[in-house]
């Protein structure tokens, strides 16, 4: 793989008894994936890769996998899930929302930045009021649901880091985020009116 070719990293999901084999196979790749970080690559990771380019992971049977240190985070797999809408004011990229569906619980080294704070929802722990975490351009979250459709400006932050680093581009023609916007307004209000209504 020409390394340096790379623009941006996405890393998704999956079933926690997954993450041993994607652990090894980032595992190989663990000095590229560190030094793109450094070299202020943007990356997106989503539940199960944020977990992983933390410190570590830690399955619900007890089984510690490394992670990649990129993130100064550690996550411990627990029975329930925490799942539904979520809210969360960020510094960076505003106000987002998205979907969360997952079992681990991830806390944050002393000096490690969260994303953001959870207004609504869970996010990293039932009762820390964090979601997420960010070093560099590196976005760990937990929002699926799906976090870039729903949130234009974290996806138009994440094309900008990437083309402002390869060209040297400073801004982004604008787009027409009329539909993206009222798709997350829309799951702002649904999340209000389900705590409403409970």
């Amino acid at each position: 793989m020409d390394w340096d070719r790379i623009d941006l990293v996405f890393g998704g999901g999956g079933q926690d008894c997954g993450q041993l084999v994607v652990g090894q196979a980032l595992g190989a790749m663990a000095g590229h994936l560190r030094a793109l970080a450094e070299d202020d690559v943007p990356m997106l990771l989503v539940c199960g890769s944020y977990q992983l380019f933390g410190r570590s992971f830690t399955t619900a049977d007890g089984h510690q996998i490394p992670g990649l240190a990129i993130l100064g985070a550690s996550t411990v797999a627990a029975a329930d899930r925490m799942i539904g809408n979520i809210v969360v004011d960020t510094e960076r990229y505003g106000r987002l929302v998205g979907f969360e569906n997952h079992s681990g619980r991830t806390h944050l080294d002393p000096g490690q930045a969260p994303l953001g704070v959870v207004r609504q929802g869970f996010g990293n722990t039932p009762s820390g009021g964090h979601e997420g975490a960010v070093y560099r351009q590196v976005v760990g979250t937990y929002l699926h649901g799906p976090v870039l459709p729903k949130n234009p400006r974290l996806a138009d932050e994440l094309v900008l880091a990437a083309v402002r680093r390869r060209w040297g581009i400073d801004a982004l023609e604008p787009l027409d985020d009329r539909l993206e916007l009222a798709a997350s307004a829309t799951a702002e209000r649904r999340r209000w009116s389900q705590l409403r209504d409970s």
